[in-house]
């Protein structure tokens, strides 16, 4: 095993027969996969659970040998934390969006629990608001500041901001306790919970911004009336 450079992997030759590996030592189980039809691949191999796994980084010439090695230190920390990057993977790949998050919310739970007006104002909520501006988000991928843009852009509309961001945390929690039920896709809600935090973050820092707002406000001169009565 020798160090992995450009000019080593340049040099590397495929075998028509079968997958090739050269290995780095820097770090140890970081190297390039060889395909028989040439393509070079920056992959790393480790154990997780007693089980041998690899896991692919990305195309030499996609990704530079640095930016792979400085990533191959990332996942190898990680796995010492106990993450399988390769089930992370997974479970990202077939993480559902928040639009069809949206759809089993209101087919699983919604209409089977709510009342009529209620069901009427999410389908609203989620037609008009949720669907157009966060609709395509993967439910792994929604960030803190994903839900602040959404609320900040309904700036005009403030009181179904809130309740679209008090629904969102609904459809998360919902799903976080069971009650969307078993799927396949269950673990793609893994940062459900903090989606829901993130609701209510960004609606604590709205109300916040609403009252220094108003104390902004120049206060218009109090009059007071006499509470004395008088008889004619």
């Amino acid at each position: 095993m020798t160090r992995l450079t450009k000019t080593r992997i340049d040099k590397l030759k495929p075998d028509p027969s079968r997958e090739a590996f050269e290995w780095c030592v820097d770090p140890r189980r970081f190297g390039v996969r060889v395909s028989p039809t040439g393509r070079k691949t920056f992959v790393i191999q480790y154990t997780f659970h007693g089980r041998t796994r690899r896991y692919a980084i990305g195309t030499f010439g996609s990704i530079t040998v640095d930016q792979a090695r400085a990533r191959a230190k990332d996942l190898f920390s990680e796995i010492a934390k106990g993450v399988d990057p390769s089930r992370e993977r997974r479970v990202n790949r077939s993480a559902p969006s928040i639009s069809e998050l949206a759809d089993r919310y209101m087919a699983e739970h919604a209409r089977v629990h709510k009342r009529p007006s209620s069901i009427r104002t999410d389908e609203h909520n989620i037609k008009k608001h949720v669907k157009p501006r966060l609709g395509r988000l993967r439910v792994v991928d929604v960030t803190r500041q994903d839900l602040a843009s959404f609320h900040s852009n309904m700036s005009e509309h403030p009181i179904a901001a809130n309740r679209c961001l008090a629904l969102i945390g609904k459809m998360s929690r919902a799903h976080s306790c069971g009650g969307l039920g078993k799927t396949p896709q269950r673990e793609a809600f893994q940062n459900s919970k903090s989606i829901a935090a993130s609701v209510f973050s960004a609606k604590w820092n709205f109300r916040n911004l609403a009252q220094r707002s108003a104390r902004q406000r120049p206060r218009k001169p109090k009059i007071r009336s006499s509470s004395r009565r008088f008889d004619c």
